[in-house]
């Protein structure tokens, strides 16, 4: 759902079975990494904001802030959340 090139999927089924429980929605574009590893040599998409039903159409905009650093090894995340 988040990380196609992921090759062996770990501890994703009980986070799936959640998802589909509340019919949560993944805010993540696909494949847009969010985490990477202290090491330097990899990177992950470990970071998963997700919206229920009832707000999913008020969140837009949803990206990884490359411009901002914050000295940790997640990337960080933006979206715009819009209410009447």
């Amino acid at each position: 759902m988040w990380n196609s090139l992921t090759l062996n999927p770990k501890r994703h089924k009980a986070l799936i079975t959640v998802i589909d429980k509340y019919e949560m929605a993944l805010l993540n574009e696909p494949d847009t990494y969010t985490y990477n590893y202290p090491t330097g040599r990899g990177r992950s998409v470990l970071d998963l904001p997700f919206a229920t039903p009832d707000i999913i159409n008020m969140v837009t905009n949803w990206a990884v802030a490359e411009d901002m650093t914050t000295g940790s090894d997640h990337e960080v995340i933006q979206f715009h959340l819009t209410s009447d």
